[in-house]
Formats: structure tokens, C-alpha cells, sequence
């Protein structure tokens, strides 16, 4: 069990989430966005991992049941 501290924003279209626990040396970051029709969510997360210097992005992208 940990702690994080976050921020949420909107940036354009985006809610992007910012956040750190006391392990990590970096920050991580979600961007969620909503496809024009709405049929979509998009995350996207960006994040260093341990003992590496560049970031690694995961994207995933669900359906959305109306």
C-alpha cells in the first residue's frame, strides 16, 4: 500500500493525469480521450521505468456500450 499524490487537467480535448508515488523518481502520465462519436476511449500512458532513461508509451483504446 502507497501513497500518490495526483493532478487532473484538461488540456484541449484530453483529461490528463499526472501523478507520483514515493517509489517512483518520475512522474507517470495518463491521457484519456473520447472519439468524436463518442464509440471510443483512448489512454494513453507514459512512464520511465525503473533503471532506464527513456520513456516507454502504452496506448490502449476501448469500446464504448451505449
Amino acid at each position: 500500500h502507497g501513497e500518490a499524490r495526483a493532478t487532473a487537467t484538461w488540456v484541449e480535448r484530453a483529461l490528463v493525469v499526472q501523478w507520483k508515488t514515493r517509489q517512483d523518481t518520475m512522474s507517470r502520465i495518463r491521457r484519456y480521450t473520447l472519439s468524436e462519436g463518442g464509440q471510443h476511449l483512448t489512454m494513453t500512458e507514459t512512464r520511465r521505468l525503473p533503471g532506464q532513461d527513456k520513456s516507454v508509451t502504452i496506448t490502449m483504446v476501448y469500446d464504448v456500450d451505449h
